[in-house]
């Protein structure tokens, strides 16, 4: 969830630094949506804006029939000055087959964010200390998680007693069960 969050804000302050100042957002949820207003509103624009960003979140990663067909139309009446982000889980490959699913591809590019493989976790935090001007000593990011408050910390060096969190065996970290 954090790295598909990072993603759209990203995208979403890309899309600002561009004009896509106007955003609205659909939550799909459950099989009783109105997926009318997701298809008035590509269509709407503002009086105020000349672009608009519209976020679509279907957190089950099934629209149902209603919903297949809405984004099948949505994708074939959109414009310049819409983008689009859709949110979803990690989807089957029965979904990703789907009409609906073939209709996002071909609108427009699919990013999918997959979370961050445990062995490759060490790495990954320090990647991101690094980032923020923060250095683990080595061999320290493999011993256990960082605290919350030591990521949040100033910029420097931050030693063993800052990254191993209360509570996490560090070691079952480095050597999880097979």
């Amino acid at each position: 969830p954090l790295l598909a969050q990072e993603a759209g804000d990203a995208i979403r302050a890309a899309a600002r630094a561009t004009g896509y100042v106007e955003r609205k957002v659909f939550t799909v949820s459950g099989q009783h949506f109105d997926w009318s207003g997701l298809l008035g509103a590509a269509q709407a624009m503002s009086l105020f804006a000349e672009r608009q960003l519209i976020e679509i979140r279907i957190p089950t990663g099934k629209p149902g029939k209603d919903g297949s067909e809405a984004l099948q139309r949505y994708c074939s009446h959109l414009s310049d000055d819409v983008l689009t982000i859709v949110h979803l889980p990690k989807l089957d490959r029965q979904q990703m087959q789907g009409a609906w699913f073939g209709a996002l591809s071909q609108a427009g590019p699919t990013i999918e964010v997959l979370p961050v493989d445990r062995r490759q976790l060490p790495t990954w935090i320090a990647q991101r200390l690094a980032a923020q001007g923060q250095r683990v000593a080595e061999g320290d990011a493999g011993h256990g998680g960082v605290d919350a408050a030591g990521v949040q910390e100033a910029p420097g060096d931050q030693r063993e007693r800052e990254v191993d969190p209360p509570g996490v065996d560090a070691a079952a970290l480095q050597n999880p069960p097979q």
